[in-house]
């Protein structure tokens, strides 16, 4: 179905970018489709439906058994339907016997590519309209690629032969393959319904020596293969109930062995795909011996095209001693490995052939079956010396074969990964660092020995997980020639480690090393990442957009031969969207991350690209919607990468909760590489550092300011210090403190006011919002207590409602309490945030003094970024601020009847120092505006700020700085110099 990214703009969003269609969409996968479809249907009505809503709608037609309406609104617009929904619509016109559109679609749908079964209804519903000939060649052009592929092509073979009547044909391939899938109910049911037709239903499981003249003579009228000049052969052959293809085989071995080649091959060419290896191998015996070398050529081509591999395997294939007896668990070895291997299951194959290696080391038709597994997995170059070839002069035969075989587990590595047999990939690692391990000191080595024995154990650790130990090993062997594979293993480990400079450099010595028709888009992917969080920029974006730009954006299919989306130019586009993202520019890497979505709408890793990009664009609940429904479509298999974004996006929601179950999903989960361990402890530090303790200061000193009050040597702080998070609770204690010197109300001298509290408080957070209650006495001498009670409510990813009343508020200005004056406020906001460079926050407040004031007040603040950049970011604030006091004359704290602020503010954020999620800023703000006071006028204001941050992110912030500012207070402006200090600790 189509993927629900909603637009994290201000613009409209179509409708299959709502976040309304996507709860919808994960309705009707639960069951209950009306509500997407009635979205559908009026969407429908305005006009053509885009593509990813026309999959949708067509899919819920189907659900909904209108298939009259899903073929009416798939007319004209076939190619714009992705693969699932031409299936789904095939399927049903099937199921109303019309073939021909059927059979059609079906081949539309195998054409975008996808597993087998496409093929398979196509030729099942093509023989089931009569055209058994093109049913037969749409099943032999299919290729498998798993063993459940090669059972599901053998039951729709049998399908379609049975309706061809060719029941002989039928019976002999059903009896065949059931030696094979044993017990399979499907081949059961249709070789009872085989001998059905043939009339011979009771004849299932007689042996031959059972049969009636009658019966041997029905089967023989059944058979359809035309054998001329079979003679005597024919009828000796049938008294023993050999199936068609098996008389055919025999036929010709025995007139092979009665010198007749020339027969012989007249009657194989007639069908050579019925050619079994011990047929050929007769064949190429008496070829060889007795035949003219176009014969001798002729039965090459057919071993080659039996086993799919070049001319010089195809010798060792069908050896002579295939001809000769070999053990009945030899014979199913190979029967097994070939099954495997000409299904497509090359990593089985490969697993299942080393299997037996140790015992039939010597046998020539396995290690011929070993080196077309090895070709077909590509891994023939790396693998040429595990083929019995004699170590070289010098080497050691015993350093050899270990060497090989660590050779070989490095690229078993990635088979196992591949298989998801990570604990079994794991081992393997283990058991050849074991046996390298053996020769890293060992005496009377050459240094080349030398040399490639630390490569190979550099890239074994790697693969392995082991950093650290693969680090180690590089630095103290620093002046060996690496390959490059060990200088990219050692990049790999250098990155994971977080030594970027040196994993740049590791990687640009790898891929200077490589084949120019083999560019290795991992490690110029690795290359750009180590040199972003190197500082080089610019070097990092013009590396992935040259790789990019270097790699065709379609490929081939291996399989069928369609073009199709090239994964690597998928990954490199990916990859950068993201670090278009990381150096800022999060719009243009959603523009990026979107144009691919069109190219590529139902790849994992591009909608697992636009959650990230959603998430940096400050939208969890978007993201998780986005994941969520990634995890829908994608049915039960857990994706990691999903997982680990849920998690995300679940802590940036404050859904502590959900995120630890995740995150024990997860830790319960084997883990095949370095980089997803790594993943892993970041997203639990940063739980724990969001869960844990945590102490939050904020002090200020002011500098010789009266700001209009005759106020001096003023200090104020608050300190907080949170307890660890428990089902979304923690408590805290407070402490607040205020103080400076004022004109005595006596007249004579100055008058410390102290205003100093300490309180408990209990705080709530999770996705909803966050909410804090709590309670404090003060401590300066006055017998009084207070409160605070309020809750920032989380509407979605843009809007944010808060509340908050506060009794013995610490916005009481200090010069009130000098005459036992405080106040109680009453605060609420509504704030907006577009995405991370806009937000807007409004706030309406009311404190009610103790002397009968009542002070109201409003502020708007727009905060806009104008520059982002890996290095400088460029802010600009417009604040406006209103307020009205009742009492004038009797308050002794300055408390204007109405006055209006308004200031514009540039703030330059310049990154001084970053490694990683660390850095350290040096900010300077610059701000202008005016003031008006009823009775006084309006006059200038004027400030500026100079500050230094550093920000560790999982660790907590320190921000300290120093402002000056002039504003003007009854008529009069006054100067304010302040410094001030903000830590926030994560305590973990």
């Amino acid at each position: 179905m189509a993927v629900g990214a909603l637009a994290a703009s201000g613009e409209a969003a179509p409708l299959w970018k709502s976040k309304a269609y996507d709860a919808a969409i994960i309705q009707a996968r639960q069951g209950n489709i009306r509500p997407a479809l009635k979205m559908l249907e009026s969407e429908a009505a305005r006009g053509p439906l885009a593509a990813p809503l026309l999959n949708d709608y067509i899919t819920l037609l189907c659900w909904d058994q209108q298939y009259a309406k899903a073929m009416q609104a798939s007319q004209g617009r076939e190619g714009e339907l992705h693969a699932d929904t031409l299936r789904l619509l095939a399927a049903n016109l099937r199921g109303h016997k019309e073939f021909g559109n059927a059979s059609r679609l079906f081949g539309l749908a195998r054409e975008r590519g996808g597993d087998i079964s496409s093929s398979i209804q196509q030729a099942m519903s093509t023989a089931e309209g009569g055209d058994i000939t093109r049913a037969l060649d749409i099943l032999n052009q299919t290729n498998p690629v798993s063993r459940d592929d090669v059972l599901e092509l053998t039951r729709a073979r049998a399908y379609v032969l049975m309706l061809h009547g060719d029941q002989a044909r039928s019976l002999d391939y059903i009896q065949d393959n059931l030696r094979r899938y044993a017990g399979d109910p499907v081949l059961e049911r249709l070789k009872l319904d085989v001998l059905t037709r043939l009339g011979l239903p009771d004849l299932d499981g007689k042996s031959g020596t059972a049969l009636s003249e009658k019966e041997r003579q029905q089967i023989l009228n059944v058979s359809t293969i035309e054998l001329k000049g079979a003679g005597e052969f024919t009828t000796e052959t049938y008294k023993r109930l050999i199936p068609a293809a098996s008389f055919f085989n025999n036929y010709v071995l025995l007139l092979s062995q009665k010198n007749h080649l020339d027969s012989a091959l007249d009657i194989a060419a007639h069908n050579p795909a019925l050619l079994t290896r011990k047929t050929l191998a007769v064949l190429q015996q008496a070829s060889d011996s007795q035949g003219k070398p176009a014969q001798h050529e002729q039965v090459r081509q057919w071993i080659s095209q039996y086993y799919g591999i070049d001319g010089d395997d195809a010798g060792t294939l069908v050896d002579s001693s295939e001809v000769a007896p070999v053990s009945p668990e030899l014979a199913e070895v190979r029967a097994h490995a070939d099954a495997l291997r000409r299904e497509g299951a090359y990593a089985q194959a490969l697993v299942y052939l080393t299997k037996w290696q140790a015992q039939y080391a010597d046998d020539p038709v396995l290690n011929a079956q070993y080196r077309s597994v090895l070709a077909s997995l590509e891994m023939m170059d790396a693998q040429r010396s595990l083929l019995s070839r004699p170590a070289l002069p010098g080497q050691d035969p015993a350093w050899s074969l270990d060497l090989q075989q660590g050779q070989q587990a490095i690229e078993w590595a990635q088979v196992r990964a591949d298989l998801d047999e990570i604990r079994e990939m794991q081992q393997t690692l283990d058991q050849a660092l074991a046996q390298n391990a053996r020769w890293l000191d060992a005496p009377g080595h050459s240094p080349a020995m030398q040399a490639r024995t630390i490569d190979i154990r550099l890239q074994l650790l790697q693969r392995r997980g082991r950093t650290e130990d693969a680090i180690k090993l590089f630095e103290q062997n620093q002046q060996l020639p690496y390959s490059a594979n060990g200088h990219a293993a050692v990049a790999a480990c250098y990155l994971v480690r977080k030594q970027p400079q040196q994993a740049a450099r590791q990687f640009q010595n790898a891929l200077s090393r490589v084949r120019r028709d083999d560019p290795k888009v991992e490690w110029q992917v690795g290359l750009a990442y180590a040199q972003l969080e190197s500082g080089q920029y610019r070097a990092a974006s013009k590396t992935i957009a040259d790789a990019r730009n270097a790699t065709p954006r379609t490929m081939a299919d291996p399989l069928t031969g369609n073009r199709r989306f090239n994964p690597d130019y998928l990954s490199l586009a990916y990859h950068q969207a993201m670090i278009t993202a990381f150096l800022g520019d999060v719009k243009g890497a959603q523009v990026q991350m979107d144009s691919l979505l069109d190219l590529a709408p139902f790849a994992a890793q591009t909608r697992i690209g636009m959650a990230q990009i959603a998430l940096l664009l400050e939208s969890p609940t978007t993201t998780k919607a986005m994941l969520k429904r990634l995890a829908v479509d994608d049915g039960p298999e857990k994706n990691w990468d999903v997982m680990v974004g849920l998690v995300e996006a679940d802590l940036a929601r404050q859904d502590f909760q959900q995120a630890r179950r995740l995150l024990d999903e997860l830790e319960s989960m084997p883990v095949d590489s370095a980089e997803s361990r790594l993943k892993l402890s970041e997203q639990q530090e940063q739980y724990r550092a969001l869960t844990g303790p945590e102490l939050v200061v904020e002090a200020g000193h002011d500098l010789g300011s009266s700001q209009g009050t005759s106020m001096h040597n003023a200090y104020d702080s608050q300190t907080r210090l949170y307890s660890a998070t428990y089902n979304n609770l923690r408590v805290f204690a407070q402490h607040q403190f205020q103080t400076a010197d004022f004109a005595s109300t006596s007249g004579v001298g100055s008058d410390k006011v102290r205003f100093e509290t300490a309180g408990l408080g209990l705080q709530y957070r999770s996705q909803y919002g966050t909410g804090e209650i709590g309670g404090f006495s003060q401590l300066d001498g006055h017998a009084m207590q207070g409160g605070f009670a309020g809750f920032d409510w989380t509407v979605n990813d843009n809007w944010l409602l808060g509340l908050r009343y506060e009794k013995n508020s610490m916005a009481t200005p200090l010069e009130a309490r000098q005459s036992g004056v405080y106040a109680n406020r009453l605060l609420g906001k509504l704030e907006y945030k577009r995405d991370d460079l806009t937000t807007v926050e409004f706030e309406a407040s009311q404190m009610d003094f103790t002397d009968t004031n009542r002070r109201q007040g409003f502020a708007l603040t727009v905060n806009q970024t104008l520059i982002k950049g890996p290095i400088y970011q460029l802010n600009g604030i417009l604040e406006a601020s209103t307020n009205h006091n009742d009492v004038l004359d009797t308050a002794n704290y300055y408390s204007p009847h109405r006055d209006l602020d308004t200031s514009i503010t540039l703030m330059n954020d310049i990154t001084l120092w970053r490694y990683y999620d660390n850095s350290f800023h040096q900010r300077i703000g610059i701000s202008g505006g005016r003031y008006y006071e009823t009775a006084f006028g309006s006059k200038n204001t004027w400030a500026y700020t100079i500050e230094q941050v550093w920000d560790f992110k999982k660790g907590g912030e320190i921000r300290y700085g120093f402002s000056r500012s002039m504003h003007p207070y009854d008529g009069v402006s006054d100067g304010s110099n302040r410094i001030y200090l903000f830590l926030d600790w994560k305590i973990k």
